[in-house]
């Protein structure tokens, strides 16, 4: 029975369908994100090619076409994800404009808790969280999808 099963178009399809959905999982962050908690609204938008940008109220904080460098000169924004870590590793890294030397980076990890919801706890001071702590709620930011980068 089995075997009957696994021959012909059916490997195929089972091959098709763990290649999307496995595709699908990596790149679930792309999109644009919303946090409205505290009266203030932050989005953050996840490009495919791993551009990241900072609003808060639809201004720019972090990241996009016009961001300055403390010192004034164009800097840019990326983010690395790492989806082999648990919890998953989201950092954002800053470079100068055109240049591949990191100049900053906020650790941080992020779980999925549906395909339009997100958790993310970062540490601007430098280390990572471990985990998801129950004890640190004011720590984690609750997103939800606004638009599919997918």
């Amino acid at each position: 029975m089995i075997s009957k099963f696994l021959s012909g178009n059916n490997i195929v399809l089972i091959a098709c369908i763990l290649l999307f959905s496995c595709a699908d999982s990596k790149s679930r962050h792309i999109g644009e994100w919303s946090n409205n908690d505290g009266g203030r609204n932050w989005v953050v938008k996840f490009t495919p090619d791993s551009l990241v940008q900072i609003l808060d109220d639809s201004i720019p904080v972090l990241g996009g076409p016009y961001y300055k460098l403390n010192d004034g000169q164009p800097g840019t924004c990326r983010f690395e994800i790492d989806y082999t870590k648990n919890p998953i590793w989201l950092d954002i890294v800053v470079f100068p404009k055109d240049q591949k030397k990191e100049i900053g980076r906020i650790k941080g990890i992020v779980r999925f808790i549906s395909s339009d919801k997100m958790e993310w706890r970062i540490n601007p001071t430098g280390e990572r969280f471990k985990n998801f702590d129950n004890q640190a709620p004011n720590e984690v930011t609750k997103f939800k999808r606004l638009v599919s980068g997918r």
